[in-house]
């Protein structure tokens, strides 16, 4: 990337796609021949010779999915886990699972709590249903607007196949 650097004009791209997350493909014509530096919101990097007027590209990373949901609460929880009505005074169990995507790398969990809730410092992290604990893996803090930031570490969460499970929550994961 860095050698291709000196070549590209960042200010003024020959072409920009914005695509949803639905798009799975998308066709950019009348390009010029030459070779195009190719860049996504989650980081590939990639040059094309347009000499072959039919090249494909595909991303080799891909943003993980997250699906964050009540487990328990004393009171009512909604079949999808997501609502509930809680005693004041009491803990209301959640957890989130990020599913592993390609070219996994600055994986963060950001998460604020409703009001009337409040942190209890007890988050606990699982992969492949086993607890991880520890600086080794991932650190919590509390960035602005957050209640609870899960910041993983990216020489760990290389290691993890595409599609492995990360459970973050409490206690009752």
């Amino acid at each position: 990337i860095k050698a291709i650097a000196t070549y590209v004009d960042g200010d003024s791209p020959v072409a920009t796609v914005t695509a949803t997350k639905d798009d799975a493909d998308f066709t950019v014509t009348g390009l010029q021949y030459g070779y195009y530096y190719i860049t996504t919101t989650t980081g590939t990097a990639v040059t094309v010779d347009s000499t072959n007027p039919n090249a494909e590209v595909e991303d080799k990373n891909s943003v993980p999915t997250l699906d964050k949901k009540i487990t328990g609460a004393t009171g009512y929880v909604d079949d999808a886990g997501k609502k509930a009505i809680g005693q004041v005074g009491t803990d209301v169990q959640y957890s989130a699972e990020i599913t592993v995507g390609k070219g996994a790398e600055n994986y963060v969990l950001h998460d604020k709590m409703a009001t009337g809730l409040s942190y209890n410092n007890d988050v606990k992290v699982f992969v492949g249903g086993e607890e991880i604990k520890g600086a080794t893996y991932f650190n919590t803090t509390t960035a602005e607007g957050d209640t609870l930031t899960v910041n993983f570490v990216n020489t760990y969460i290389a290691t993890l196949a595409e599609g492995t499970k990360i459970k973050i929550g409490r206690a009752h994961v």
